[in-house]
């Protein structure tokens, strides 16, 4: 639990033909980062087990834009496949049964993106920047038809597109709502509605009280 300091000589060679100079590299340092491989390890297992990353940068004592390159990293190798441009999803390796998509705002403005993942396992199984229900095609697509045919359930928020999308393709799937749209949806469509009219009730009988009241001189 304390912080330790090393100092390492990195011999540097200089070429008197062409100029050009070597660094020995430092074995046990990380690559792409000025870290060693060992903390290295030790973030991914701590955002492997679901910690934060502002909880990993607390306990690595990293900067979060550190743990987030590292996230991404892993991320990546985890889900992707292929390099550069040509970098894709990998298809899932194992057969799902219970399905979750979800939309979510992108840094905090009027762009979407869509996310599916395997419920039991957590991975994810597709990501797309949008929440039409094209992106539901686009998934059914990718996985094919076959496996989809054995997945029983998917879990998603009360978007209308995304049910009669999936349903459209395949009857046989149950579509649930989560309990956190369900009752979002409540408070927004039920008690937000009856809460601004017993505001304007009380209002106004605060008003009339006050008209009755003589006015003190």
């Amino acid at each position: 639990m304390g912080r330790a300091r090393i100092e390492v000589l990195r011999p540097r060679w200089a070429c008197r033909e062409c100029g050009n100079t070597l660094t020995e590299e430092v074995p046990f340092r990380a690559s792409s980062q000025r870290i060693t491989l060992l903390l290295l390890t030790f973030v991914c297992d701590l955002l492997a087990v679901g910690q934060t990353l502002k909880a990993v940068s607390l306990t690595a004592g990293l900067h979060k834009n550190v743990v987030k390159a590292i996230d991404r990293a892993r991320l990546s190798g985890l889900y992707t496949e292929g390099e550069g441009s040509k970098r894709k999803l990998r298809k899932p390796e194992r057969q799902a049964r219970y399905l979750g998509a979800d939309t979510f705002k992108l840094y905090g403005g009027h762009r979407y993106a869509t996310v599916v993942i395997d419920l039991k396992t957590g991975h994810v199984l597709w990501l797309a920047y949008s929440k039409r229900k094209q992106v539901v095609h686009e998934f059914c697509d990718f996985v094919l038809a076959e496996w989809i045919s054995n997945v029983e359930t998917i879990a998603c928020d009360m978007n209308a597109d995304f049910e009669c999308a999936f349903l459209k393709r395949f009857l046989h799937l149950d579509i649930v709502y989560g309990c956190f749209h369900i009752m979002k949806n409540f408070n927004e469509k039920v008690i937000c509605k009856v809460r601004k009219e017993e505001q304007a009730r009380l209002k106004g009988g605060g008003r009339q009280r006050g008209r009755a009241c003589p006015s003190s001189t």
